[in-house]
Formats: C-alpha cells, structure tokens, sequence
C-alpha cells in the first residue's frame, strides 16, 4: 500500500435477540485511503505502519429506538502485524502488550 491508494469499503451487520428485545447493529466503513507512513510506539512496542483514513456510518437499533451515529478516523496499520492504533472524536485505542 502506499500514500494515494484508496481501499474497499467495509460493512459489518450484528443481529441481536435478548430474550424478546431485537438488538440491531449496523456498520459502514467507507472512503478509506492511505493517507501515509509514521513509525508509532506504544507501550507494547514501536512499528512501522501505514496511516488509513475513512469515516463510519452506525446505527444502532434496540427495539423501536434508532441511535446513528457518523464519525471520521483514523488507523495505524502495521503490515504482518494488525492495527496499532486507532483513533476518532470516540477516542484513542491502542495496543498496550503482547502476550
């Protein structure tokens, strides 16, 4: 992957019966693009990784109750090992050990 290069859209759909109440969660992952390179350390190590950016559409449902949600963020992806850190307006997460 390089700077430029834009990527798939993502959609992940969970579908939810707690006893009786229906529980529905949508998400959308789109416009994701490469936006660059940057070696990040955590506590767990430092990698070199590729920068993704893309916004989120959610939508939560439980019963009649619709909760969407949109919102722009940012990966940290480290090729052969995963996602170090990502981060939006919801907050940071990263990676803290290895075990």
């Amino acid at each position: 992957m390089k700077s430029g290069d834009k990527l798939k859209d993502g959609l992940y759909n969970i579908e939810i019966d707690n006893n009786g109440l229906k529980q529905i969660l949508k998400m959308q992952i789109l416009n994701r693009q490469v936006t660059g390179t940057e070696r990040i350390s955590t506590k767990a190590g430092t990698w070199d990784c590729i920068t993704i950016t893309y916004q989120v559409k959610l939508n939560i449902q439980t019963g009649p109750i619709n909760i969407p949600l949109n919102y722009e963020a940012t990966e940290w992806f480290a090729p052969g090992f995963g996602m170090i850190r990502s981060k939006s307006e919801t907050g940071i997460t990263e990676i803290a050990s290895i075990k």
